[in-house]
């Protein structure tokens, strides 16, 4: 089954051609997660640790939105909003 992953940037064009998504980066796969570690004691009942969440990754093609991210990210440049789509 295909799906249509699209990431929009402001500021940042991508190449998708997907009706109305024009001009927004194809993103191939993502992922992000959270873990929180538990414990289990005799007599007791179980308690939750700290959550620790995880940054999200995305993989994409070599397109003409690679450049200006790899620009933002060595100018440590701040995106002000990013909108996922899947």
């Amino acid at each position: 089954m295909a799906v249509d992953i699209l990431l929009k940037i402001e500021g940042v064009d991508g190449e998708s051609v997907i009706d109305g998504h024009e001009g927004e980066i194809d993103v191939l796969s993502w992922s992000w997660g959270m873990t929180q570690s538990g414990s289990m004691h005799v007599g007791g009942g179980g308690g939750s640790g700290k959550v620790n969440i995880q940054d999200i990754s995305l993989t994409k093609y070599v397109d003409k939105a690679s450049t200006n991210l790899m620009r933002a990210c060595c100018n440590g440049e701040h995106l002000k909003e990013a909108i996922l789509t899947v």
